[in-house]
């Protein structure tokens, strides 16, 4: 399932094809992945024509997180970092009982959400499920579009994401990096940063446009990550996080690589944040934030909180 056009959905389900009019993508967060899906059978549909199910799961069991982790990995880039290394995007995750719901009422809470851009991938035991605010890019014909999505305030205090220092560090990084790896491409345009809205959250949004003859598993290699979910520079950012304690315990992570779906000269490459995933065992979710220098602690735990919490009330009406 993925996000197509405004307020459409495309499914694809059945044996796997050679050959078929719609394609499914999915890069892991480190580029090292990358797995294709042609499905058999194919429905677009609009958000509205869904029916509605009437149950829905209450808050589940927690079964733990790795917020201690978190720290420690925050406090040793608070510790390194210098000129040749600033910023690096650091998880946690929480982790549920797997008894908390059924997977139709997974889909149908981010469908009534209607908080961003709604993506999914799964088989009968394991599998992602989101609904992103961030396109890593869109594409028609040979024009594109992207955008750099970063910081993060409640919702109330989104204001201050124009004025705050850290959070302004962190945001132009993100557009610099973009910038960086679009410059041999052709009318690259970069717009002025703005307040992006998901549900009790706010961030900074800046849109860039360009165009390119790069297929999109091109593009995908050239983007991902964006030092949004990664860092700046990149290849220090990654080295860090492979080195980091949560990487130790999680090394298999698709949060913050990309889904999904081209048909004809259409494709879109969502970023695989805010999500839900789970295998044979456990439901967990994964959310992070950007670490530079001006970052403290405290405020980097409460941010995950934050994040955590517009899942959970997502998938499981957690109304606390």
């Amino acid at each position: 399932m993925a996000y197509f056009e405004k307020d459409q959905l495309v499914f694809g389900m059945g044996d796997a094809l050679e050959v078929g009019d719609v394609k499914f993508f999915q890069r892991d967060f480190f580029n090292e992945n990358t797995w294709e899906y042609i499905p058999e059978f194919v429905c677009f549909a609009h958000i509205d024509a869904l029916q509605s199910i009437n149950s829905s799961p209450g808050m589940p069991e927690v079964k733990g997180n790795d917020d201690e982790t978190y720290l420690e990995d925050i406090n040793k880039a608070l510790s390194e970092f210098n000129e040749d290394f600033e910023k690096v995007v650091l998880i946690s995750r929480e982790s549920y009982s797997k008894s908390s719901a059924e997977l139709k009422e997974l889909v149908k809470g981010i469908l009534n959400a209607r908080l961003g851009l709604n993506y999914g991938l799964w088989d009968e035991d394991s599998g992602i499920l989101g609904s992103t605010p961030e396109i890593l890019f869109s594409k028609d014909g040979m024009k594109f579009k992207s955008m750099a999505l970063a910081s993060t305030r409640p919702i109330d205090k989104a204001h201050e994401l124009l004025e705050d220092k850290k959070e302004l560090i962190e945001h132009h990084l993100v557009v610099k990096d973009l910038k960086n790896k679009l410059k041999e491409q052709k009318d690259l345009e970069v717009g002025t940063s703005k307040i992006e809205k998901f549900g009790n959250l706010a961030h900074l949004r800046t849109d860039i446009s360009f165009e390119s003859e790069l297929s999109i598993e091109e593009l995908a290699s050239l983007l991902g990550p964006t030092a949004a979910l990664g860092g700046y520079p990149q290849g220090v950012a990654k080295q860090f996080i492979k080195n980091s304690k949560y990487y130790s315990k999680h090394p298999n992570r698709k949060f913050g690589g990309v889904v999904g779906v081209e048909h004809g000269k259409k494709a879109f490459a969502l970023v695989a944040i805010r999500n839900i995933q789970w295998d044979k065992e456990s439901y967990w979710i994964e959310s992070g934030g950007g670490v530079v220098k001006e970052s403290t602690v405290e405020n980097e735990l409460s941010e995950i909180k934050r994040k955590r919490k517009v899942i959970r009330d997502i998938f499981f009406n957690e109304n606390i």
